[in-house]
């Protein structure tokens, strides 16, 4: 059975289990309208399905159609957004998709985790403003403190020396781990401005880029006021170890 989540979304519904058809609905539609408000929009259409592996999104032989495939069942709602909102990053993004990991692929898949977290906080905020489901905001904030916290202590170390020592391994391998570790660092960047997110229409495929460095200077050609400032720190996070007050 497929449901009609809005123009652009359709939910493919077999495989999920029993959930709340309407509350899915709605945090599948906060996700897009948290990137559409920043003006951040696809033509492509989108088939979300159960998946049998890790969640993905794929292209498909139609040029204008994405299939997102997700792991989640039944009503475990931040799960339904944790997920959607890293795959439909990759939507958002468009690049080949092919699944291969090379160049600064890395970067899109850690960017991606942050799309989980921001689209979390604001399902959070959402739930807080929703009478029926205010009960839910505390497990909401709880399941992203948990996103946000290094489970090993004694492990952690600057973002920019995490990138530098793990270089050859986040441009060959394919370890969520690492991403989520970067996805950390980086955060604060997109949560103190969300006008950074303008940065997706011209990442294009991240497997072109060979530096970091390369990346920033074609990031800077398009980047405006109201998120240049903010562009410049998170490559800082990356590169040289640049701390910005995360509460700015």
């Amino acid at each position: 059975m497929v449901t009609k989540i809005n123009d652009q979304i359709d939910l493919e519904c077999t495989g999920f289990g029993v959930f709340d058809q309407s509350v899915i609905r709605f945090l599948l539609n906060s996700v897009q309208d948290y990137f559409a408000r920043l003006g951040i929009v696809s033509k492509k259409h989108i088939i979300t399905m159960k998946g049998d592996s890790l969640p993905m999104c794929c292209a498909t032989s139609a040029e204008n159609l994405h299939v997102i495939y997700l792991t989640t069942k039944d009503n475990f709602w931040c799960q339904w957004v944790y997920q959607f909102a890293h795959e439909f990053c990759h939507h958002l993004i468009d690049g080949k998709l092919s699944g291969e990991t090379a160049g600064l692929m890395w970067l899109e898949e850690s960017i991606c985790h942050v799309s989980s977290m921001v689209c979390l906080a604001n399902f959070e905020k959402l739930c807080k403003a929703n009478p029926s489901l205010t009960f839910y905001a505390v497990g909401v904030m709880d399941y992203l403190s948990e996103l946000l916290k290094c489970d090993d202590k004694t492990n952690i170390i600057p973002l920019h020396m995490f990138v530098k020592e793990k270089a050859e391994e986040l441009a060959t391998q394919y370890n969520s781990d690492n991403y989520e570790y970067v996805a950390r660092g980086l955060f604060p960047c997109f949560s103190n401005n969300p006008y950074l997110w303008r940065i997706i229409p011209y990442l294009g495929d991240m497997r072109q880029w060979t530096s970091i460095q390369e990346l920033h200077c074609h990031l800077r050609e398009f980047a405006t006021d109201d998120y240049k400032e903010s562009l410049d720190e998170m490559i800082g996070r990356l590169v040289s170890g640049q701390e910005y007050p995360d509460n700015k």
